[in-house]
């Protein structure tokens, strides 16, 4: 009994210990952006930014992807936003476009449109699954939908906080999954701001209410530290556990 009851406890506390490891938080830049469980729904006027706390570095393999719908909408789909000041002069899109029925995607620096992918011609669908990935060691991005391959280009220093977007519609996404070993670090959370009433490509002009993403000194001085409390905790609960069973066997 005492040997059963010191397992179960092992499992439970390594199983928070992972959990709390792999929380994923979001928070909202512009749009209107609402959670329940398994859905996240974002909505509004321009372009809308909802903020993942995963940030890609360009040096570690990953994959992001997520079921997306929304009806005669210009634009919804992942993100990557650079610029913790202006989102929109610095980031990278990824999208469906129900209005003309295509998938395509873009990169903007310095509130430039620096290259394009390819677009393909979509299905009128309930939903489509999204997905970017990225090969650190030869600098490959590739871009799919409904797995079919939309766009493969070499990206020399992609980087990015991962995000969901919509443009002048209402857009739904589940299923959503990151595969990687980037890690996932607390964000603070920014006021939400009104999307801002423009075109697709951004203006030059930085927003004055739109918070950085990026902790501070001190939180990002934290964050590095965190995968080593969590392996010294996850250790300490790994020997105590074994401890206690040898005890218990030794009694027994």
């Amino acid at each position: 009994m005492k040997k059963t009851f010191a397992l179960v406890l092992f499992l439970l506390i390594f199983g928070m210990l992972m959990s709390y490891a792999q929380e994923i938080e979001w928070y909202q830049i512009t749009g209107n952006w609402d959670e329940t469980d398994d859905i996240i729904t974002g909505s509004g006027g321009g372009n809308g930014f909802y903020v993942s706390n995963i940030y890609i570095t360009g040096k570690k393999d990953f994959e992001f992807e997520c079921d997306a719908s929304g009806e005669d909408a210009f634009g919804f789909g992942i993100a990557f936003f650079v610029d913790e000041y202006s989102p929109e002069s610095h980031w990278y899109c990824f999208q469906i476009d129900t209005k003309n029925m295509i998938a395509h995607g873009f990169h903007i620096a310095e509130a430039v449109k620096k290259w394009e992918t390819a677009s393909i011609n979509i299905e009128d669908k309930e939903s489509y699954n999204i997905k970017v990935t990225y090969t650190a060691g030869d600098e490959t991005l590739k871009f799919y939908v409904d797995d079919e391959l939309v766009e493969e280009r070499t990206v020399e220093g992609f980087e990015g906080w991962i995000g969901l977007k919509t443009y002048e519609c209402t857009a739904e996404f589940k299923n959503i999954k990151y595969t990687g070993e980037e890690m996932i670090t607390p964000s603070p959370t920014p006021e939400a701001t009104e999307a801002p009433e423009e075109t697709e490509t951004p203006s030059k002009t930085t927003p004055a209410d739109t918070k950085s993403p990026v902790p501070d000194e001190k939180e990002t001085e934290d964050n590095v530290n965190l995968p080593v409390i969590i392996a010294a905790s996850i250790a300490i609960v790994i020997v105590a556990a074994v401890v206690t069973v040898l005890v218990i066997k030794r009694k027994g």
